[in-house]
């Protein structure tokens, strides 16, 4: 499970982001692991459209710490 990656507004759009999911994703892949998932809040259409591009698709909505969540995976 990926979980709280987070760019600096002054670094963000330059794919450090992107390579941070890669990176863990390999990771991930080198360890056995059959899958990734992560959680983005419903309204982050820019997160969610970079996880989509990086082949996760939405498994379900889930009601998380006060707002909604899609919970995203992809298998490795």
């Amino acid at each position: 499970y990926i979980s709280d990656i987070w760019v600096s507004p002054d670094h963000q759009g330059k794919g450090i982001g992107r390579q941070l999911i890669l990176a863990a994703m390999e990771k991930g892949k080198r360890e056995g692991l059959g899958f990734a998932g992560l959680l983005v809040h419903a309204e982050n259409l820019n997160a969610q459209q970079v996880y989509e591009r990086l082949g996760f698709g939405v498994v379900k909505t889930v009601e998380f710490s006060g707002g909604f969540y899609y919970h995203l995976q992809k298998v490795l």
